[in-house]
Formats: C-alpha cells, sequence, structure tokens
C-alpha cells in the first residue's frame, strides 16, 4: 500500500499548502486554504495505515479534488489535522460530511455508495482541534492568521460599532476619549486601522511559513 505513496516536503503559510520533492524545489504545487473544503482522517483499511488523512479542496476551475497524506505517526497525524482545521475553519462552502474511505472501482469502500460525487456517509469534523499542543505555527504566522479573519469580518465589527455610537458615520473611530471610556469594540477597529496601515507601509515580502514537514502524499 504504502508504495503508492511519494516523499514530498510540505510548507504552509497563510496562503496555501504547498509540496515539492525537495525542501528548494523551485517547482512545486499548492492547495490554496481558502479552497479547503475538509480535512479528514482515513479508515486504516484502504492503505494499510492508521496514520492518512485526506485533504478535500477544490482546484481553480472550481472541481472537487481529495489529496491523501501519510504521516509518519498519530502525533503528526493529528497535529495536521488540528492546524488545517484551524486555517479553513472561516472557508465558505465547508462540507458537512465525507467518505472516511476511498473510490475504488465504481464504488465508496466506506459505504459501497456507487455515486463518487454522493454526500458523504461520516459527518465531517471541521471545528475539532487540538487545545494543548505544540502548534507548528510560528507566532508570526498565527498574528497574520488572525489579521485576516478580522478583515474579513470588518464590515461587520464597523456595523455593530455604528449602532453601538448612535449611527456615526461607519470607519470613524473617536480620536480622543473624552470623558466616556473607549468601548473594546472601538479600541479593536483602532488596532485594526493601525495594522492596516503598518501593512501597507512596510515593504512587500514573502509570507511567513514554518518550517518543512516532510509528509506523504499519494498521487
Amino acid at each position: 500500500m504504502s508504495s503508492s505513496f511519494k516523499k514530498l516536503y510540505f510548507s504552509l503559510t497563510t496562503e496555501a499548502l504547498s509540496f515539492a520533492k525537495t525542501p528548494s524545489s523551485k517547482k512545486s504545487a499548492l492547495i490554496k486554504l481558502a479552497n479547503i473544503r475538509a480535512a479528514e482522517k482515513v479508515e486504516e483499511k484502504n492503505f494499510g495505515s492508521s496514520h492518512v488523512m485526506q485533504v478535500i479542496y477544490t482546484d481553480d476551475a472550481g472541481r472537487p479534488q481529495t489529496a491523501y497524506l501519510q504521516c509518519k505517526c498519530v502525533n503528526e497525524l493529528n497535529q495536521w489535522l488540528s492546524v488545517l482545521r484551524k486555517v479553513s475553519i472561516n472557508n465558505t462552502g465547508l462540507l458537512g460530511s465525507y467518505h472516511p474511505g476511498i473510490f475504488c472501482g465504481d464504488k465508496w469502500s466506506c459505504c459501497h455508495q456507487k455515486e463518487k460525487t454522493g454526500q458523504g456517509c461520516d459527518k465531517t469534523r471541521s471545528r475539532v482541534t487540538l487545545q494543548e499542543w505544540n502548534d507548528p505555527l510560528d507566532h508570526d504566522l498565527e498574528a497574520q492568521l488572525i489579521y485576516r479573519h478580522l478583515l474579513g469580518v470588518e464590515a461587520m465589527l464597523w456595523e455593530r460599532h455604528r449602532e453601538l455610537s448612535g449611527g456615526a458615520e461607519a470607519g470613524t473611530v473617536p480620536t480622543s476619549p473624552g470623558k466616556v471610556p473607549e468601548d473594546s469594540l472601538a479600541r479593536l477597529l483602532r488596532v485594526l486601522q493601525d495594522l492596516r496601515e503598518a501593512h501597507s507601509s512596510s515593504p512587500a515580502g514573502s509570507p511567513p511559513s514554518e518550517p518543512n514537514c516532510l509528509l506523504e502524499l499519494q498521487t
């Protein structure tokens, strides 16, 4: 079973999960984090290993794809499942169900369903992540993910701030606290403005990435 896997080096950034034959390879493929629909385990009977996971995603043409990754041990498996679920938790189109087996011949090995694109037979666990472990993401990358999430909900935050401030113009945060202490939402919006200014004034560079991790990918 394991002979169907190829050793590849994986690297996770704020934008994508990329993989290549060597850490320094210029030719690499990637899975955009925004396109991930689920990250789940695969039944042991399919590949003869209990350390295989699947990343279900859509390609640039919107077609569903699945990448099977074989990890070295159960700890590595759980860490990758957790981190991929964390970075994709706010994606649109997350799946509510999936197939823990593989499509072999003319049916799924898990439920024997013959429709390859049919609804999954088991529920996904997109919100199940590890709570106590050494997150492979470094602090810079974690901050970037939080910043990206805040940008995604910024319009909603401004609308809420406008409601609480009695119809103040959206995008305007008081510059002086006056006698009334600045509320926590206004402080958050001010921090977000400062972060945007810092990003726009800093020289463009490649996003921070975590150290390369060796996994195995079925092709």
